[in-house]
């Protein structure tokens, strides 16, 4: 019992010299992980389950897409402890850079580095998705791929050469951060960051005013500059 104390207080202590989190925030997430691991680690389901419980994140494509970039150390369908807690910090506590990187690697489907056209096109069809089945599929997809254009002309910003890197990516971003989450949502707005952090035990919330209020997230198509869709 001493022994597992004893690893548990050095494991705490280790994940918050590695993160930007209070003590209590990554003991709270350490016990979490401990109640709902399975035999292999933290599977895909459960993460799913409680982004969108304490998030409101709803688009399974993009949860799936967060999962996979937390689980950095393994590339299985389950999270180890330190993939999932430096997960949950950039999530909760990280700065602009931590989120430009977190961002981009969702949004880079196949990890070679860059998002291509094609990948971009994907995140936008999954982002507007219609409801109405009467929509001819074909307009659909060349309005789906006219923004395409538009997200590409303003994330390409360093080279120009038809793809976006990680350079491209911050150009763009501090240029303008509403272009951070222009594929879509893959961080907690603040409202439900506080109420977490505040859930988990971190003293600094206490601190923050009650009435603490964030705009809902509108579509990408809404949130992101894109004059040329404004004209249209």
């Amino acid at each position: 019992m001493g022994s597992n104390r004893a690893q548990l207080e050095k494991k705490v202590a280790e994940l918050t010299n590695k993160t930007k989190l209070n003590k209590q925030v990554v003991q709270s997430l350490v016990e979490h992980y401990q109640q709902k691991c399975k035999d292999k680690g933290l599977d895909r389901d459960t993460v799913r389950d409680d982004l969108m419980n304490q998030f409101d994140m709803l688009d399974d494509f993009l949860l799936d897409r967060i999962f996979r970039t937390f689980d950095i150390s393994a590339n299985t369908q389950h999270l180890k402890l330190d993939d999932y807690v430096m997960g949950m910090a950039t999530f909760l506590t990280g700065n602009l850079e931590d989120k430009m990187r977190f961002c981009f690697n969702v949004y880079d489907l196949n990890g070679d580095g860059y998002i291509t056209r094609e990948e971009m096109f994907q995140f936008l069809k999954n982002s507007m998705v219609t409801k109405s089945h009467d929509a001819d599929q074909d307009d659909a997809d060349e309005g789906i791929k006219e923004l395409t254009e538009l997200a590409l002309k303003k994330l390409d910003q360093d080279d120009h050469d038809g793809r976006v890197s990680f350079k491209d990516f911050q150009a763009a971003v501090f240029g303008d951060k509403l272009l951070l989450e222009s594929l879509g949502q893959c961080l907690p707005d603040e409202k439900a960051r506080c109420r977490y952090l505040k859930m988990l035990g971190d003293p600094d919330m206490n601190h923050q005013p009650t009435t603490i209020t964030a705009k809902n997230r509108v579509s990408t198509t809404k949130r992101t500059k894109f004059p040329e869709q404004q004209r249209a």
